[in-house]
This record gives C-alpha cells, sequence and structure tokens, in this order.
C-alpha cells in the first residue's frame, strides 16, 4: 500500500470486506500550478478484477480565482464513476462527473468536499489516487488541510 493510512476488514452481510483508510499527515499548499498531481498521502494500489466504492473528505482552502481542481489517477482500463457534492451557501450541489471538477474557493474560507464514486479496475492492478492543483494557475494559494481522507471499500471480484 502506498500513502499513509488504515487497512482492516468489516464484515457486511457475512461476507468480510476489505476497508482501506487513507489519510492526508499534513497540510500542503499550492500556488502558480494549475498541473494535476497525484497526492503523496491519497493514494493506493487496488486489485485487479475487483470493485471498489470510494468517499473522499476533502477539507480544504481555495482563493476565488484558483479554485481547487480534481481528478482521479485510476489504473489502466479501470471504469470510474464519480460525483462530487460541496455545501454551497443554502444547499447542496451535486454532480456526475468522469473527469475533472473544480471546486469553487471563497477568500480566507475552509471549506469541505465530499466527492465519492465506484471503479471497477479490470484485468490489471494499479494505482488509484487523488490529483489536484489549482484550477487556474494564480499566485493565491490552495490548501489541502490535514486529516482530508479516502476511504476505500473493496466489494470483491467483478462478476
Amino acid at each position: 500500500m502506498k500513502g499513509n493510512g488504515i487497512e482492516g476488514n468489516i464484515v457486511i452481510d457475512g461476507e468480510s470486506e476489505k476497508v482501506i483508510t487513507l489519510i492526508k499527515t499534513s497540510n500542503e499548499t499550492i500556488a502558480n500550478d494549475a498541473i494535476l498531481s497525484l497526492d503523496a498521502d491519497l493514494q493506493t494500489t487496488l486489485k485487479g478484477n475487483h470493485r471498489y466504492y470510494f468517499e473522499a473528505f476533502l477539507d480544504y482552502k481555495a482563493e476565488p480565482t484558483p479554485d481547487l481542481k480534481i481528478a482521479w489517477n485510476t489504473p489502466s482500463g479501470g471504469d470510474l464513476n464519480w460525483q462530487v457534492s460541496q455545501g454551497m451557501g443554502n444547499g447542496l450541489q451535486r454532480k456526475i462527473y468522469n473527469d475533472v471538477h473544480s471546486y469553487d474557493g471563497i477568500t480566507a474560507t475552509r471549506m469541505q468536499a465530499n466527492p465519492c464514486g465506484l471503479i471497477d479496475v479490470n484485468t490489471n492492478q494499479g494505482l488509484f489516487g487523488l490529483k489536484w492543483s489549482q484550477n487556474v494557475s494564480d499566485a493565491g494559494s490552495v490548501i489541502l488541510y490535514k486529516g482530508s481522507c479516502i476511504i476505500i471499500t473493496d466489494f470483491g471480484v467483478l462478476a
């Protein structure tokens, strides 16, 4: 396993399911960089021929101009479907994505985002993880805070 996290088993309907928890160990700041990069803490290798569900809690702060841009590194040939949710004033924004999403930034306001989804890893095992950057390269910073995490549940072998 790559990154920093906890592995364990839970039992659902009498079946043992593997759960992987990845946790960001320190605050990380990006400025003047809009190129998506794989987070060193929020990544792990997934087994081939398995289906996984993931849910992330991203604790961040972004200036209004750069915003926070995210995408996912997936194993070659993997099938990923994910959605985003983010508190936006009086409501919640939800959309389905298969590519890149940008979360809004508000000056000096710490925010949270909760992307989640399913990934079918076909024949080959491979690296899964969060890629993030500024949406627009700007001197204003984007911070992903310590404690941001991804919880991944292995649903087992693909049928």
